[in-house]
């Protein structure tokens, strides 16, 4: 509800009133579209009316969603495990478990075609304008943004989280309720190679450390063994959203 004043009485799930700032003006056709933004004047009788404008930036675009962001209402119950929705991004995280992982290693590699359940740590998915990225994570604990990202220890995933999808057939949706498909995915493929030279940190490299999880050398997942990646979650999300901070 506007108040005298350019205000809003308790919308959003508060009692504080947010005021009237800035109006956007959207020009168009079905093929374009131009927009400008103008700052609010609030006169002595305490009546708003817009300012001349200017056209509205990418920069300036990307800070309003997030702030809308903030305060939309998403007709979907959201989990602890989401970890970002955007426009064209989800990002959630999966805790550390004992998981069933397939091989399909050709040559004499120590592993060849072989299943198992073995511990996995945390990971952190991605699906980013429909390009599908994992990550690890250290602990048990729900990431916030400060936490570090780490090389997924897992074949077929390249430096940078993107996952090699080869034959696997993916979901059609990317939405919140899709998470566990994706899951299904990942775990259901057959992992053949490593993607990067240094996967993990173990003496042997990767093909040892996985035939050592295989044969059950580790009831927990060895955190000492991942890799950093040059960014943590909350950058990660940035350049997700398309906003650098």
């Amino acid at each position: 509800m506007l108040e005298k004043g350019g205000k809003f009485k308790a919308i959003m799930g508060s009692d504080k009133p947010l005021r009237l700032t800035g109006a956007i003006m959207i020009y168009g056709d079905s093929d374009s579209a131009y927009a400008t933004y103008h700052s609010i004047h609030i006169d002595a009788n305490k009546q708003p009316s817009l300012l001349e404008g200017h056209p509205l930036t990418a920069g300036q675009i990307g800070g309003l969603v997030q702030r809308l962001g903030r305060n939309a209402q998403i007709g979907t119950f959201l989990s602890e495990n989401v970890l970002s929705v955007g426009m064209d991004s989800l990002i959630w995280w999966v805790k550390p478990a004992v998981r069933e992982i397939h091989f399909a290693c050709s040559g004499d590699k120590g592993i060849g075609e072989e299943s198992g359940m073995v511990p996995c740590p945390g990971l952190v998915f991605a699906v980013v304008e429909g390009v599908w990225y994992v990550f690890a994570v250290k602990g048990s604990k729900r990431p916030t943004e400060s936490t570090q990202l780490y090389q997924a220890p897992h074949f077929n995933v390249w430096a940078g989280g993107k996952i090699c999808t080869g034959n696997v057939k993916l979901p059609e949706g990317a939405d919140v309720e899709d998470r566990a498909a994706w899951e299904k995915a990942y775990f259901g493929s057959r992992f053949s190679h490593p993607n990067v030279p240094e996967l993990v940190k173990y003496k042997g490299g990767a093909y040892t450390f996985w035939r050592d999880m295989l044969d059950g050398k580790f009831t927990k997942f060895p955190s000492q063994v991942l890799v950093k990646e040059a960014m943590t979650l909350g950058g990660f999300i940035s350049k997700a959203s398309g906003v650098s901070k």
